[in-house]
């Protein structure tokens, strides 16, 4: 099972927390903030981040804890629910079907 970050079910969720890492310098308006370090969970990666507030600027710290979700496949997803394309068809159809049914039964009802 990978972890899925930005469209893409990486291998591990130290690769994806590794990739939060690689983009340090963020510019939140007037208080900008960076990753100080993360520890990754079972479940999340806590990410320590430090932002910078006040006149003079003070540097005060959080954490933020970021859930991780699984994804079956490495490699990219271009649909993030996890869903095929075929099992999806095949539910829509069942559901065309039941409505149909329903649709069928009402006319026949007004019909008798």
């Amino acid at each position: 099972m990978g972890v899925l970050y930005q469209a893409y079910c990486h291998e591990s969720a130290d690769t994806v927390a590794g990739l939060v890492m690689g983009t340090q310098l963020h510019d939140g308006g007037s208080y900008p903030w960076y990753v100080a370090g993360y520890t990754v969970g079972t479940a999340s990666v806590d990410y320590l981040i430090t932002y910078f507030s006040g006149t003079p600027p003070v540097p005060q710290t959080l954490t933020v804890t970021v859930p991780l979700v699984s994804c079956p496949v490495v490699g990219p997803i271009t649909n993030a629910s996890g869903l095929a394309v075929d099992d999806v068809t095949q539910v829509s159809w069942l559901v065309a079907a039941v409505l149909l049914s329903a649709y069928v039964i009402k006319l026949l009802r007004r019909a008798f």
